[in-house]
């Protein structure tokens, strides 16, 4: 054995890779049909401030490929404000809004996932709520009489 390869061996024994071999995704939520829209995710236990509720894959569109009438649109989120969306899988597009939100998230590009965590104390039966931002929030109105919510777009 060389000592290139000693240091090697020594190296990859002692350090930790950034890429990720399997995904985290919290047994403690569930998804039910939701006041706010259609279905959402709602804690079974009671989550802690930054624990980790899922780490989820996604797929980028650019912007070239997506006009803004798109139906898709409202299930993406912003990413590189210059170039695209991204949407996220797993439970990513099931996160309703609320301006007092209890979930946030941030992008692992290392292992192109999306990472949502309590951004608070999380109480059992609370839904769980991004705020989808100011600009974002103008495409949404509530429709009062069938509480559901829609796209200006679609008016």
């Amino acid at each position: 054995m060389t000592l290139i390869d000693t240091q090697e061996k020594i190296i990859s024994k002692n350090s930790r890779s950034v890429y990720k071999d399997s995904l985290l995704f919290s047994e403690k939520v569930l998804v039910k049909r939701s006041k706010i829209h259609r279905w959402g995710i709602f804690a079974r236990e009671k989550i802690k401030k930054y624990e980790i509720i899922e780490e989820s894959p996604y797929f980028f569109i650019h912007y070239d490929e997506m006009d803004n009438s798109s139906s898709v649109l409202p299930y993406t989120y912003p990413y590189d404000y210059s170039n695209g969306y991204i949407v996220g899988m797993g439970y990513c597009g099931l996160y309703n809004h609320d301006f007092d939100s209890n979930v946030e998230y941030y992008v692992d590009g290392a292992n192109e996932i999306m990472v949502h965590y309590a951004s608070r104390d999380i109480e059992i039966g609370e839904e769980l709520t991004l705020n989808y931002g100011e600009e974002n929030a103008k495409h949404f109105v509530i429709d009062n009489p069938n509480n559901t919510l829609v796209t200006n777009q679609n008016k």
